[in-house]
């Protein structure tokens, strides 16, 4: 499925204007996300200024109802929707069409953020020109990482920091997902995430954020990452294993070659994959002689030529480029709301 659901029957959402929506999302994920909204509650931009979204992604378990308990807690901060289409993109989708705050944000229900992180985006966000911005994504760890786990292997567990100093973001490198948030004009103009990116149950389909900032920057505007505005987030320890980043760098060669084909078509996709023959060998020599995380690195890069080449051959036998097309979003006005 390659676009949004449509909003549930009934009043749209309220058209009156806050300075900005936190929406988190979630898949089974009650157990977590009450620390999330504790941190979120703790900003310190004024309460009256913003909004919680909660939404419930096709959750199985428990979990809708804690997500309404958390809003009957604090009903004129929190609210709890529904998406019954399973995806991290549909579920996103769900709460920018929920939403009412000028700029839209977004982090995980494993997340908590720091006290200034919503301010510091929203005044990001509100420059004109400034669409999209970001801060540093930090891990919540039990213990330290393995040695074998390399700063290039890092950037895969949503471990991201670029320093101490507002830097403005150009392709391939956008905020990561827990913590990101858009001007809502950003999705005036190109539309809500598409779904055949993002996480969807056992699959780890990535590049939606990636895929949306590409069409953001592409219309002239700024995507900046902000030092301040920090969020930290638990990495389960499943995720610290050789075989989970062979999973992850197999399906991030899937992404990038649906986005590929989306946005460059097919003969540079095909110019690419010649590309991944011609470094295979390269790769192999270096392996040869490297150690620990550098040997894993060689074969999860392996992991993604072949993901990549899978993602191609898929996405063009089945018309990708044709069908994922974002749905355009519309602001409720006041009449209708």
């Amino acid at each position: 499925m390659t676009s949004p659901t449509a909003a549930p029957p009934g009043k749209p959402p309220d058209a009156s204007k806050l300075a900005a929506s936190v929406v988190v999302c979630t898949h089974n994920g009650g157990h977590l996300i009450a620390n999330a909204v504790e941190s979120l509650l703790a900003q310190r931009l004024p309460a009256k200024d913003f909004e919680v979204v909660l939404v419930d992604n096709a959750s199985t378990d428990s979990t809708p109802q804690v997500l309404e308990d958390l809003a009957r807690r604090s009903p004129d901060r929190v609210r709890a929707v529904r998406e019954p289409v399973l995806g991290l993109s549909s579920g996103r989708n769900r709460g920018v069409l929920a939403s009412r705050g000028e700029v839209i944000a977004f982090t995980d229900d494993d997340s908590r953020v720091a006290p200034d992180w919503l301010s510091l985006l929203v005044d990001a966000c509100s420059r004109g020109d400034v669409w999209c911005a970001g801060g540093p994504a930090l891990p919540k760890l039990e213990g330290e990482l393995p040695d074998w786990v390399t700063p290039r292997l890092q950037c895969y567990l949503s471990i991201w920091d670029k320093g101490d100093k507002e830097v403005e973001l150009h392709y391939n490198e956008y905020p990561r997902g827990n913590n990101m948030a858009y001007a809502r004009a950003a999705f005036e103009a190109v539309g809500l995430f598409l779904t055949c990116f993002g996480r969807r149950g056992r699959s780890l389909m990535s590049y939606e954020e990636i895929e949306l900032g590409w069409r953001i920057e592409r219309l002239g505007k700024r995507i900046l990452f902000v030092p301040g505005a920090s969020v930290r987030h638990i990495i389960e320890t499943r995720r610290i294993s050789p075989e989970w980043f062979e999973r992850r760098f197999y399906w991030q060669g899937r992404s990038e070659a649906y986005f590929d084909l989306i946005h460059r078509g097919l003969r540079f996709v095909l110019g690419r994959c010649r590309e991944h023959k011609r470094s295979a060998a390269e790769e192999a020599r270096r392996a040869a002689a490297a150690r620990g995380g550098d040997d894993l690195f060689a074969r999860c890069y392996d992991r993604f030529r072949a993901g990549y080449s899978v993602g191609a051959a898929r996405g063009w036998f089945t018309a990708l480029p044709l069908r994922a097309r974002p749905r355009p979003y519309r602001r409720p006005t006041p009449a209708s709301a």
